[in-house]
């Protein structure tokens, strides 16, 4: 994504399949990462990454109003009680969110830390494929960043966001703009993959196809298990959302909550997903765009492809608009 006189510009897209047994594998995830380089075309090795899962973690906290001017040195002082690790092993950042209220005299600040050794993993594996780290983000505050700039409209309001990924999901209320609740969530379309493996026994392989593609037509037992197997995982899955935005609700004080929730992510193109939440969870429920407004030329995109497609890329369209906007 590049800056253009009217708004960032989408100038190149691809994915990269991301095999389970990769994950500890930096040789692997490198080749990958260059495969995906060489095919794209891409001339920029300079990149801007996320982390989401243990590897991060996430808290706002409150200082007062006079102790602002020097927040840097008391982040660092104060740090060791927020953050469950030695100081000295990882890497902190903070932003300071401004007032709670005007008469409250205190500030909500939120802290970002992420041990060391994690960094310097993203980092090996970037420059193994010939790349460097510009900036290491979180993935939900780059699903925020994407939904900011695409729905302005709704920045009154709040709003939930939830990213369902392979292993787990990203789950944010986010409202004027800024992250007000942040958790990660442990379920992921993978989940769905290994039910329908073990269900029908058939490979993960054969289980991934059908849960992306659906059963043939003229095989209508599988029609009747596998929409059985996602009744099953869409009514687990609003079950721990909802226990997530009761936490929510009772741990903040004051919480906004919205009737309206977006949903992204690979696990979130599983069809009928949004209309089994929205029953279950008695909300709106859709899809989000990250693309809604962005510039995207008609010669070089299939527009029907990204409206299909769209949500999977919200992160990495988050992480784009650092650069281009």
């Amino acid at each position: 994504m590049v800056p253009g006189k009217a708004g960032p510009q989408l100038e190149r897209l691809g994915r990269v399949p991301w095999p389970r047994q990769d994950n500890e594998a930096t040789d692997a995830k490198a080749e990958r990462l260059r495969q995906l380089w060489q095919a794209l075309e891409l001339k920029d090795k300079v990149v801007t990454s996320s982390m989401a899962g243990h590897a991060v973690i996430v808290k706002r906290v409150r200082f007062a109003k006079d102790r602002i001017r020097h927040l840097a040195a008391e982040v660092q002082k104060e740090a060791k009680q927020y953050i469950p690790f030695d100081i000295n092993d990882v890497y902190l950042d903070f932003q300071d969110l401004g007032p709670e209220s005007e008469q409250a005299g205190f500030h909500q600040v939120l802290l970002v830390a992420s041990k060391k050794k994690m960094v310097h993993e993203v980092q090996n594996v970037l420059s193994a494929a010939g790349l460097g780290l510009s900036v290491l983000d979180v993935d939900a505050f780059a699903l925020t960043n994407c939904f900011t700039f695409n729905y302005p409209e709704w920045s009154d309001k709040p709003t939930y966001l939830l990213d369902i990924g392979a292993q787990q999901s990203v789950f944010c209320v986010c409202a004027q703009g800024r992250p007000l609740f942040l958790r990660e969530i442990a379920f992921g379309g993978h989940q769905i993959t290994e039910r329908l493996a073990r269900t029908l026994e058939i490979t993960k392989t054969e289980a991934e196809k059908l849960k992306v593609n659906g059963p043939k037509e003229e095989d209508a037992s599988n029609i009747a298990t596998v929409q059985d197997v996602l009744n099953k995982v869409f009514a687990d899955w609003a079950q721990e959302i909802q226990r997530m935005l009761t936490f929510y609700q009772s741990s903040e004080s004051g919480g906004l909550t919205s009737t309206r929730m977006l949903l992204s992510g690979g696990g979130s193109l599983i069809s009928g997903l949004p209309e089994r939440f929205a029953e279950r969870l008695e909300m709106e429920v859709g899809l989000l765009d990250p693309f809604r407004r962005i510039n995207i030329s008609p010669n070089l995109f299939d527009r029907n492809y990204l409206t299909r497609t769209g949500p999977q890329f919200a992160v990495g369209t988050g992480l784009a608009l650092r650069q281009a906007v």
